[in-house]
């Protein structure tokens, strides 16, 4: 028979849930705010500043600041906390986009389970690891504890926030493997109005990029970029054999301006990676653009060499630079610049194509600084910030600025000059994808900010995940998903579906629709995945695919899009996908009942105990608790504990105690309590 134990116990109140205001019915609030869990964007646009009075639990700084503690952020952990006479049970059961009236943030939503002396409450917390919590509510949790019936309080961030203002990237994100990643992107083509590109029109690329946030995603025109690094072959280019196109260990980039009928041309770029004591540094030594096209300098194909050969010796240029070494490595962020030395009359442009087209005379050409023109490249990391592409994908990036000015000679003694470069080029970068949004001025621009169109653009739709996922039902041994791919999925082929256990942030997933097709139902942009084991929680993510045949071998190769295309914080050991957890029904309930409870003293705290129970069924225990034992509904969970801990140690209010085996959909028996 399971004892009620009934001990006075007396602690100091540091602060009170009750708000001032009453509960505001669920009614008119937004359902991202009131049911959250199972998606991963909300909609918070139209929820009110503050509902209500907010009342903190208490000064703990674990929950005033969850943002400190990076390592409770990641997807499915669970914490406790003791705050003043409550317990706080917490997880994350979410990780995505929140839609703020200031502007998207990226996102962990908690979920607290809060018991006092009064019941059991239930709140919603967004927490943005940079800026703290951005979004939260607490109010009556529906059964289950799947939603909110009514709201005791809560607020919504409506301010602008500075955007990705402490973001990083690091060398491991733009160095990468070949062929890991396929990018398409839209060319406006050239003479391309700045103002053409954003809601706000700005009028110049400066007034551009002085803004706080920018949305490409009305870009769903031009001719489609393809965008892929490769190894270099002469499958690839019918350069390999000029200016370090066969160096070893070198990368060949390339973009199809153009392709699958459509007629363009291909730009390519060859890089090189390095690390020494200063940093990490990627070079970029020689290149194509409008790679068998014909015209003279400028217009037609043109060949760049940055790297010393049998024949020249040549100043050397850094595509990106990456410093800042400390514990978590080689990164670049706000503030970062770079500069090559000034070039010295040296050949580095060929203004022929050599049997990828015709030739135009002058064929070698070189370059010097001159009147009002350094001869260098440079770079600089201006900001960070929020860009939406027109896939509707929102995306913390660093914006980088390129700036290449020259004087164009022909002859070796820099004696008749030609032409002349100063080429700005704006790049927002993004953690693990890269150059998103490419911006390229006209050849020869008079300073960095004030041109009003473009050469050249590259607004990437893809190939990303969704941007949203969202679970609509579970059995007891199945889940469905919902997913949004996105405004444009022009070139997206199919998806692929990933679940496990855990956290694709803590450990690979285990499972997938390729390899474990016949657990999967896919129609469209929904699945179920069935053969799931009952009362358990899972975690789904979702990729795209694309099947992209080369222009220039004609070989089809499948391309996956990475899990979640950013960072949280820019912190690499936190690197999540977007994905949602979702729990099966089913299991069992156990039969056992918890006997011989004891209480007793330790310290300034009670102490529970109980002896082991035995039962198939059991994940643990629950500790449980009433301010009267006058019915079975006054009683809640006060703590739990595994199957392995028969003793539980707290302090917590003045009232009465029980103890019942907890399982998978259900408790065991309390005894003859009532009887």
């Amino acid at each position: 028979m399971l004892k009620l134990c009934r001990l006075a116990v007396w602690v100091i109140l540091l602060a009170g849930l009750a708000a001032t205001a009453g509960p505001v019915a669920a009614d008119g609030l937004p359902e991202d705010l009131l049911r959250p869990e199972g998606k991963s964007r909300w909609d918070l646009t139209a929820a009110p500043a503050r509902i209500g009075d907010l009342a903190p639990l208490g000064d703990n700084e674990v929950w005033l600041h969850p943002e400190r503690f990076r390592d409770r952020l990641a997807p499915g952990h669970r914490s406790s906390l003791v705050l003043a006479d409550s317990l706080v049970e917490i997880q994350v059961v979410g990780i995505g986009w929140a839609d703020l009236p200031g502007g998207p943030r990226e996102v962990v939503l908690q979920r607290a389970v809060i018991y006092t002396t009064g019941g059991r409450t239930l709140a919603y917390r967004w927490v943005d690891p940079m800026a703290g919590i951005v979004a939260e509510v607490l109010g009556e949790g529906e059964p289950g504890l799947v939603g909110l019936t009514t709201v005791v309080s809560g607020s919504v961030k409506d301010g602008v926030i500075e955007a990705a203002a402490d973001l990083k990237i690091y060398s491991g994100e733009v160095v990468k493997a070949v062929e890991t990643s396929m990018l398409y992107g839209w060319d406006r083509g050239e003479n391309t109005p700045v103002s053409s590109l954003t809601p706000d029109a700005h009028g110049t690329i400066g007034d551009l990029i002085d803004a706080a946030t920018w949305d490409f995603s009305g870009n769903t025109s031009g001719t489609i970029v393809a965008q892929i690094e490769r190894n270099i072959s002469s499958a690839e280019t019918c350069n390999y054999d000029q200016c370090g196109y066969n160096l070893p260990g070198a990368t060949l980039g390339r973009q199809d301006h153009g392709f699958d009928g459509v007629d363009g041309f291909t730009n390519n770029q060859v890089t090189e990676s390095t690390q020494d004591a200063a940093g990490v540094t990627v070079w970029l030594r020689a290149g194509r653009q409008k790679e068998g096209a014909t015209g003279a300098f400028g217009t037609g194909e043109t060949g760049f060499c940055w790297t010393t050969d049998v024949n020249e010796t040549r100043t050397p240029v850094r595509l990106w630079q990456f410093g800042h070494q400390d514990a978590d490595g080689w990164y670049m962020q706000a503030g970062d610049a770079w500069s090559d030395g000034p070039f010295n009359c040296e050949q580095s442009l060929y203004n022929y194509s050599n049997g990828c087209g015709s030739g135009t005379w002058p064929s070698e050409l070189y370059v010097k600084s001159c009147s009002g023109f350094s001869g260098t490249q440079s770079a600089e990391v201006i900001k960070g910030g929020v860009v939406t592409l027109p896939s509707g994908h929102t995306l913390n990036a660093l914006l980088v600025r390129t700036l290449a000015e020259f004087c164009v000679y022909t002859g070796s003694s820099c004696f008749i000059a030609t032409d002349d470069v100063r080429t700005v080029v704006y790049l927002w970068q993004v953690p693990e994808l890269g150059t998103v949004v490419l911006l390229q001025s006209d050849q020869s621009v008079p300073d960095t900010t004030s041109f009003t169109t473009l050469q050249n653009t590259n607004i990437t739709f893809g190939l990303f995940p969704p941007v949203s996922i969202s679970t609509t039902g579970a059995g007891s041994d199945t889940v469905s998903l919902s997913w949004n791919p996105g405004n444009d999925t022009s070139y997206i082929d199919g998806y692929r579906i990933y679940w496990d256990t855990d956290s694709g942030s803590a450990t690979p997933y285990a499972f997938n629709s390729v390899d474990n097709p016949g657990q999967v139902t896919m129609v469209g942009t929904t699945a179920t995945i069935s053969g799931l084991d009952s009362a358990t929680d899972y975690f789904f993510t979702v990729a795209s695919y694309s099947d992209y045949v080369s222009p220039s071998s004609g070989l089809t190769v499948r391309h996956e899009s990475v899990l979640y295309p950013t960072q949280v914080s820019g912190d690499p050991d936190h690197v999540y996908p977007v994905e949602v957890m979702a729990s099966t029904g089913g299991g069992c309930t156990p039969t056992a009942e918890v006997q011989n409870v004891t209480i007793g003293k330790s310290g300034a705290d009670v102490q529970l105990c109980w002896d082991a129970a035995t039962d198939t069924c059991m994940d643990g225990y629950d500790i449980h608790w009433a301010v009267a034992a006058d019915t079975a509904a006054g009683f809640s969970v006060l703590a739990s504990t595994d199957s392995a801990t028969t003793c539980w140690t707290g302090n917590p209010a003045e009232g009465f105690f029980l103890v019942t085996v907890r399982g998978p959909v259900g408790n065991g028996p309390w005894g003859h309590y009532g009887q």
